[in-house]
C-alpha cells in the first residue's frame, strides 16, 4: 500500500511539474509579445498593485466598472495585451471565463486567472485536494 502511495504521489508531482513548466514557457513566450493588463476585484486593488508590481502605464480596470466595459477594452487590446483577471470568487470567474470564450477570446492568450500566480505568501490560503492522489491508487 505504501509503495503505491509513493508511486502515486511521485506521478502526480511529475505531472504537475511538467504542466507548470509548459504553462510557464507559454506565458513567458506570450509576455514577450504582449503587455499586461488587469481586471481586479475592488477589494483586492491595492494588494494587487503591490503583489504584481503594477506600473503606471499598465491598464487597470476594477470589477465595479462592469463586464460590458471590460469586454470592450479586451476587444480593443486583443493581440496586444493579456488581462490578468483577479476575481476571488471562482464561480464568478468561471462564468466570466465561459462568457469570454463564447465571445471568441482565448484563455491563456487574451486573459488568464491571475490568482494562479498567488500563494499563501501573498495572503491566500488553499485547501489541499487529495482526490487526484487517491484516484491514482
Amino acid at each position: 500500500m505504501f509503495g503505491n502511495i509513493h508511486k502515486a504521489v511521485n506521478k502526480t508531482l511529475r505531472n504537475f511539474n511538467n504542466e507548470a513548466k509548459e504553462d510557464l514557457l507559454h506565458l513567458t513566450n506570450l509576455l514577450t509579445t504582449r503587455r499586461r493588463a488587469f481586471l481586479i476585484e475592488d477589494s483586492f486593488l491595492e494588494q494587487a498593485k503591490n503583489v504584481f508590481e503594477i506600473k503606471q502605464d499598465e491598464v487597470i480596470m476594477t470589477a465595479s466598472e462592469g463586464i460590458e466595459k471590460f469586454v470592450e477594452k479586451l476587444a480593443a487590446v486583443k493581440g496586444k495585451k493579456i488581462f490578468y483577471v483577479l476575481i476571488s470568487n471562482q464561480f464568478q470567474y468561471l462564468q466570466l471565463r465561459n462568457f469570454l470564450l463564447n465571445q471568441g477570446f482565448i484563455e491563456g492568450t487574451d486573459f488568464i486567472n491571475g490568482f494562479m500566480f498567488l500563494s499563501e505568501r501573498h495572503g491566500l490560503t488553499f485547501n489541499f485536494d487529495s482526490k487526484p492522489i487517491v484516484q491514482e491508487m
